[in-house]
């Protein structure tokens, strides 16, 4: 969406949530199934890249990308990296003055 002009990037039209878990009960360590194919498409684009077209020079080229963070809450980031944020040694900086 980075490629629409300033007024149209934060219009709710225009964005896509990467990734949307309903209901009341969290997934805990079963999140994997829904970040296995983002995994996979990411690790893609790192390494190998995909084939894109560049229609100002009407040419193909090797297209990679990264992400370079996300944004999330602090029990996410527990689900996500299998970082232990409850009991002892929860700060993953200086875990051990914690």
């Amino acid at each position: 969406m980075y490629n629409l002009r300033p007024l149209f990037v934060m219009k709710r039209k225009f964005t896509m949530p990467t990734l949307l878990i309903s209901g009341p009960l969290k997934l805990g360590n079963e999140i994997d199934v829904y970040l296995a194919p983002l995994v996979d498409n990411m690790s893609q684009l790192w390494h190998e890249g995909v084939l894109a077209y560049d229609s100002f020079r009407k040419e193909e080229f090797n297209l990679k990308a990264i992400l370079p963070w996300t944004t999330n809450d602090f029990p996410t980031f527990g689900n996500i990296s299998r970082y232990s944020v409850k009991g002892y040694k929860t700060y993953p900086i200086g875990e051990e003055k914690t």
